[in-house]
């Protein structure tokens, strides 16, 4: 119970230093493009009223519903009504979930390896960099890692002779896995793979342990089978309920299922997918050797090599005093499994790897368990706590650095395709522009891109009531100018009328490429 409640303020303080590198100044950046499709759809369902999931795009319906609660409490109700912190709200405080969750890992991980595992969750760059950012990452992360977390706790009531008090919570730790299962397969299609990751390292480690499931002589069967029976009813459930809208689109339980010829395409680099196509090693340059805003080189290297030594600990079992073997060989072949299947894909994004970034952490938690567990005196354990708290600095700058002082800076790694600076203050003076016009005249705008890669424009005009959408125009004068993406051009043109009752005092106010 003494080291119950020490680990329970450990984790409180933790869980709170996380929040302040997640929730302040979630507005310090400019909408990515990624999150301006989903916030412009999220906005759209606020208007009409129904959400209806899209088998091409968009990823899962989760993500919208799980932000209403935050746009009601705002008052939004309609898109205009929207802003970054509204929406950025929910990822920050899943983000935060997932160092507080590591309390339902706490008995297979032990006191030193959880904290630890905390520690490196919430100082980690792009854990954080992505708990800020109106995606479906964050959200997939949290769910898969409870999905992983009850399913453990729930395996635990499954063995012969388990203490009594332990059986009625069999069914919980069940429907609570299936609960984050269903919402994991509703939030983004490439659960599935943490999900073949999850089953196919079960499977090996139940033929590596003893007490592994299914092979293990003291794991009753009949238990298994209905904790299993029953989380997989919830999972139905849950994801049933958000693909099909709750009733109201019963089409998209289908689509559910045949999104994946899309998204399997998409995986391939096909299409406009080929501008994300990257080698192999892209993801290890990203979070191990990346040059940084300044010169300097962005690493997450200690956890890198934490887990490596969290690995070692799981194959041999020195250091594991404390620890669930079969729980540490399962982290280690699931994340194994899954980092290899991301970087065999050809399609790359940067947050996508953290789904297996967090099996590193993870690891790299029991892999500082096993430093301070080889050691036997206290003053030692304190002394190699001390040292792993010092080398943990540097992913605490890179952290702050890449939240708050380099938000969207191009040296940033994990600020892919940012949108530049320059359209939020497009959006404004385009806003001012409307405004000054007499009573009545409404401000007519054109936007006009080939392959209608118009984001993340349609956010940041949504408030205008005039605005068309184009791919094509007979003639327009060449002319270099805004770019809301690095590589992206965009001209920017006003009517002469309007500019000259609206010109501003100081055109060096304006974005770059604005001319009358």
């Amino acid at each position: 119970m003494r080291r119950a409640a020490i680990l329970l303020c450990v984790l409180a303080a933790i869980t709170a230093g996380a929040g302040l590198l997640r929730s302040p100044q979630l507005d310090n950046r400019p909408m990515h493009a990624d999150e301006a499709v989903n916030a412009v759809r999220f906005g759209q369902w606020l208007e009409r009223g129904r959400l209806a999931y899209d088998p091409a795009e968009f990823h899962g319906p989760a993500l919208a519903y799980l932000t209403l609660p935050a746009a009601r409490a705002s008052g939004a109700r309609r898109l205009a009504d929207l802003d970054e912190v509204t929406l950025r709200f929910l990822p920050a405080v899943l983000g935060v979930a997932l160092v507080a969750g590591l309390w339902l890992l706490r008995g297979g991980l032990g006191l030193p390896a959880t904290v630890a595992a905390a520690v490196l969750t919430a100082i980690s760059p792009a854990m954080v960099f992505y708990s800020r950012y109106y995606i479906h990452e964050i959200p997939l992360v949290f769910f898969t890692f409870l999905f992983l977390a009850s399913g453990w706790r729930c395996l635990q009531t499954c063995y012969a002779g388990e203490p009594p008090a332990r059986r009625p919570g069999r069914l919980f730790w069940a429907a609570l896995a299936g609960l984050a299962a269903g919402a994991a397969h509703a939030t983004k299609e490439t659960f599935s793979l943490a999900l073949l990751a999850a089953i196919g390292s079960a499977g090996l480690v139940a033929l590596w342990s003893r007490r592994g499931p299914g092979r293990a002589p003291g794991l009753r069967k009949g238990p298994l089978l209905l904790a299993c029976l029953t989380a997989l009813v919830v999972a139905a459930a849950v994801s049933g309920a958000f693909f099909s809208s709750f009733g109201a689109n019963p089409r998209g339980l289908g689509d559910s299922f045949t999104a994946y010829a899309n998204y399997f395409h998409r995986a391939a680099g096909a299409g406009q997918a080929a501008w994300h196509v990257h080698p192999w090693y892209y993801y290890l340059q990203v979070l191990f050797w990346s040059p940084g805003p300044g010169g300097a080189t962005w690493s997450e290297g200690l956890i890198a090599a934490l887990a490596l030594v969290g690995m070692l600990a799981a194959l041999t079992g020195r250091g594991a005093g404390g620890m669930r073997l079969p729980l540490l060989r399962f982290l280690t072949l699931y994340t194994i499994i899954l980092a290899v299947v991301y970087c065999l894909i050809p399609y790359k994004t940067p947050w996508s790897m953290l789904s297996f970034l967090h099996g590193l952490i993870l690891l790299a938690g029991v892999g500082a368990g096993a430093l301070v567990n080889q050691v036997r005196s206290r003053a030692l354990k304190a002394a190699v706590a001390g040292a792993l708290c010092l080398a943990a600095i540097p992913l605490g700058v890179q952290a702050w650095q890449g939240a708050f002082l380099f938000p969207s800076a191009p040296g940033n790694p994990y600020a892919y395709a940012q949108t530049t600076a320059d359209v939020p203050v497009l959006a404004r003076h385009v806003e001012g522009l409307a405004a000054s016009l007499p009573p009545g005249d409404r401000l007519l705008v054109q936007v006009i891109r080939p392959g209608r890669d118009y984001w993340p424009l349609p956010w940041y005009l949504r408030r205008l009531g005039r605005v068309g959408w184009y791919d094509a125009v007979g003639s327009w004068p060449a002319a270099g100018g805004l770019q809301p993406r690095p590589g992206v051009p965009r001209s920017v043109f006003i009517r002469q009328d309007v500019w000259d009752a609206w010109a501003p005092g100081d055109p060096e106010t304006l974005p770059r490429g604005t001319r009358p």
